[in-house]
């Protein structure tokens, strides 16, 4: 089986600040890859490479290679608006613009994609919230305000708005840390079915969750990948003490 995504060699900081060091990770088809480990152990940083937006930051920086499947060449020699509608990104708290309404926030992706033609954006968001299984709710609210939508309504349809362009990878960074057990329930059901479309790496700090949804799990520890491999190898069977240790809650 192909990988869809490859990362060789993955370095990565700030100015003299090193986040991640030699990282290499397969993504493959068909899965849910959990990144694990302690806060500040280098995920976030990991996730935000993928699609480029760590060198956005001040001072960021990253070497090595991330290649995706299709592509005769590497992420970096693309343009970022051609990164970002491959690699999707949802982020912990959603990415809603207030005031606007859900039509105007869920075509803003393919807006900036180029892709401004009415229908075509109705054919976009339509696909968008039946993925999420939002769209009997909002078919007929579609140019109402976000402005009062629950937390949960508020992080599918940010998730709705990055599969509107139909990316080949879905990056998900804790998007179900502030969600109630229902939505985030909601959630990981909708996980279940994207990943037989795009593969889905997802950061969690929750243990639970990585066992109940992922196909797969790293384990990152002060920006190394100490161990990564089948969910159930990974927490029945670590090959790695450190993996053990933080697992079994011996290590914070």
């Amino acid at each position: 089986m192909s990988p869809i995504l490859r990362v060789q060699n993955l370095s990565a900081g700030f100015g003299e600040r090193l986040a991640l060091r030699e990282i290499s990770l397969q993504v493959l088809p068909g899965s849910i890859t959990a990144l694990i480990g302690p806060s500040g152990c280098g995920k976030t940083t990991f996730l935000r490479c993928m699609n480029r937006m760590h060198e956005e930051e001040p001072g960021g920086y990253w070497t090595g290679k991330i290649e995706l499947q299709g592509l005769s060449q590497e992420l970096r020699s693309l343009s970022l608006a051609e990164v970002r509608r491959r690699v999707g990104m949802v982020f912990r708290e959603p990415r809603l613009f207030s005031h606007y309404s859900v039509f105007e926030n869920l075509s803003m992706g393919s807006r900036a994609q180029g892709r401004d033609h009415t229908l075509r954006a109705y054919e976009d968001i339509e696909f968008a919230l039946k993925k999420v299984r939002l769209w009997n709710e909002f078919k007929d609210r579609l140019h109402s305000s976000v402005d009062r939508l629950s937390s949960g309504e508020a992080q599918l349809l940010s998730l709705a708005r990055t599969l509107s362009l139909r990316p080949q990878v879905l990056l998900l960074d804790e998007p179900g840390a502030l969600l109630d057990p229902i939505f985030s329930s909601k959630l990981e059901e909708v996980m279940e079915e994207l990943k037989q479309e795009m593969p889905i790496l997802m950061v969690t700090h929750s243990l639970q969750q990585a066992g109940r949804i992922a196909d797969r799990t790293a384990f990152f520890l002060d920006g190394r990948l100490v161990e990564e491999g089948e969910t159930q190898q990974i927490f029945v069977q670590p090959r790695e003490a450190l993996t053990e240790a933080y697992i079994t809650g011996r290590m914070g």
